[in-house]
């Protein structure tokens, strides 16, 4: 007789209960909620509550091998390592192989950055850390995009991983500073003669040329959740 897959998590099938403790401990070991975890991959921050696991009229409900890819993807984690969560959830405290715990901040108050030069930034008043798979955590953070400030470029509740790289590159989205003014999200064009040159994510949009001078900071969006 063949064994069904909620049976229990020891055999070659996993239960239902076995992928979601695997999914919260992806979490956990990355300093995330359930809903935390949803949003840096991409989705929508209810798809991994545990009040719709199981639908109304009693069936499980299980995640989707599309979701579990983009959480495996955006936190570093192999298949191998998520199954060995999934089975042993309590073997290992140690984040995940990879990813790296970030500082997250809101884009409402983005202007709370303290700079010597663009290349020292620290963020200040720092309310929470997400994980991401970088190499030199202490150059990146993350954004959450609050309300319509960086519209119609990013959505509300999108996240922003942005690094202080100096290098600017052409075509680079940039999110930027000037002396007295709110932060603005362009397209970096140039820069020559002691000022930077950008323009909108539209190409007819009109170029804004910045002398070196006025810049505070500016930072370069690395990765933007879907």
């Amino acid at each position: 007789m063949s064994r069904n897959m909620d049976e229990d998590t020891t055999g070659s099938m996993l239960s239902h209960e076995a992928i979601w403790q695997g999914i919260d401990e992806v979490a956990r070991r990355n300093q995330l909620s359930p809903s935390g975890l949803a949003k840096l991959a991409g989705l929508d921050t209810t798809s991994f509550n545990k009040s719709k696991r199981i639908t109304a009229d009693g069936r499980k409900r299980w995640p989707s091998t599309e979701s579990l890819s983009k959480v495996l993807d955006v936190t570093g984690t192999t298949l191998a390592q998520f199954l060995g969560l999934c089975s042993q959830p309590e073997a290992e405290t140690a984040p995940t192989s990879g990813s790296l715990a970030v500082p997250c901040i809101s884009s409402q108050d983005i202007t709370d950055i303290k700079t010597q030069g663009t290349a020292n930034i620290t963020i200040v008043n720092t309310a929470s850390y997400i994980a991401f798979p970088v190499k030199h955590a202490e150059k990146y953070f993350a954004v959450e995009v609050y309300g319509n400030n960086f519209e119609p470029y990013y959505a509300d509740g999108q996240i922003l991983i942005v690094s202080q790289d100096t290098s600017l590159r052409r075509g680079d989205k940039v999110i930027f500073k000037r002396q007295g003014r709110d932060p603005l999200l362009r397209v970096f064009l140039s820069e020559k003669l002691g000022a930077y040159t950008f323009r909108g994510l539209q190409s007819c949009d009109p170029p804004l040329e910045i002398e070196t001078s006025q810049l505070e900071w500016a930072l370069r969006v690395r990765w933007a959740s879907q």
